[in-house]
């Protein structure tokens, strides 16, 4: 995954943990920088995966999978527009 990431010029931004040999302080400052992106991120995908049952996908297949989550972010931008207008 990261070297694919590398080869399209990004970066990788996946937080990390620490296990039974590294300590979790290593990372902690690249933690940090990276918790306030990673927030607004979970803020969008929390409610897809709990009001919009996007834990799993429903149908197999590609074009039905997409159509799911095409569906799923239509309901999500109108309800949003919704609560942004009324306030």
């Amino acid at each position: 995954m990261k070297t694919a990431i590398a080869a399209k010029g990004g970066s990788v931004k996946i937080l990390r943990k620490g296990h039974r040999r590294l300590s979790p302080k290593k990372f902690a400052a690249r933690n940090r920088k990276l918790a306030p992106i990673r927030a607004r991120i979970e803020k969008i995908f929390g409610p897809w995966k709990r009001s919009y049952r996007l834990r799993a996908m429903r149908w197999t297949g590609l074009a039905k999978a997409s159509l799911q989550i095409h569906r799923a972010v239509i309901a999500y931008n109108v309800k949003r527009f919704w609560r942004l207008e009324s306030a």
